[in-house]
């Protein structure tokens, strides 16, 4: 009996002992495997974000590629009196409300003041022919702006009210007279006179890719041959006929300044 007591206690002590010797666990090595894990956590998450910047990227460049517009097509013949306003395909003549819908130039600072019976139109009459006005852009000649003219006519064989003729000339111009507008400023001009440009104009694209800025050189290859007139200041004016007339006066005239370029249209297609 006394020996198995002893044998119970050499056991216990044998496991006790076996239980002191056992490693401890180190602290540092649990650091070490928790900031990794807190590093490839973070990893993880830069991925993620990197991916969340490309598809940004990716839905950034969808919406600007669905916003670009397509163009109208015009004809390739100038003397098929088509040009394009900011995309859109204009054919002269043209209705004065469809005219104002596509350009937003209006008469209706034009028509201020008049009674409703001179606003009536007899059988192709000429009615009206000056500035229309825009409401991006000064209607005073003294502001130097973008202007736009043109002249209305009476296409039936009734009476009508100027809203319902049509456009048969349109002329554009983007220039002005360095010297008259500092003139009109009270500045005063310095060396010769010349050709300035306002600061902002429409877009507008003529038969082959013709486009304000487009040399003399440039319209000619397109175009071929035409008159040419010196008008001072650096400016010429190119005139195209067409070789049959219809018994109007049917023209495209291309003011080209030396420096600018083309800078002034006006296209007349009578009917």
């Amino acid at each position: 009996m006394r020996l198995r007591k002893i044998s119970l206690l050499i056991t216990t002590m044998c496991l006790l002992s076996a239980c002191g010797s056992a490693e401890p666990t180190n602290s540092n090595n649990v650091a070490v495997e928790t900031e990794t894990q807190i590093m490839e956590n973070d990893t993880e998450l830069e991925i993620m974000e990197t991916e969340n910047i490309e598809n940004e990227t990716e839905v950034v460049e969808t919406e600007l590629t669905t916003e670009v517009v397509e163009k109208d097509v015009i004809s390739d013949n100038i003397f098929d009196f088509e040009f394009l306003y900011n995309g859109k395909k204009i054919k002269l003549p043209i209705s004065y409300k469809e005219f104002s819908e596509i350009t937003g130039w209006t008469l209706d600072e034009a028509l201020k003041g008049n009674k409703e019976e001179e606003l009536m139109m007899d059988t192709r009459h000429t009615y009206y022919y000056g500035p229309l006005s825009h409401p991006n852009y000064s209607a005073k000649p003294t502001d130097f702006d973008f202007v736009c003219t043109a002249t209305f006519q009476n296409l039936t064989d009734e009476y009508i009210h100027v809203l319902d003729s049509s456009v048969y000339t349109v002329k554009f111009s983007r220039s002005y007279d360095t010297e008259l507008y500092a003139m009109a400023n009270g500045i005063e001009h310095e060396g010769d006179a010349g050709v300035g440009l306002v600061e902002s104009w429409e877009e507008i694209e003529l038969s082959k890719g013709i486009t304000w800025g487009s040399t003399e050189e440039e319209i000619v290859a397109a175009y071929g041959e035409c008159s040419v007139q010196e008008m001072g200041r650096g400016v010429k004016l190119l005139t195209y006929v067409p070789d049959k007339l219809n018994g109007a006066c049917n023209m495209l005239q291309l003011y080209v300044d030396e420096e600018y370029g083309l800078c002034t249209i006006d296209y007349i297609n009578r009917q």
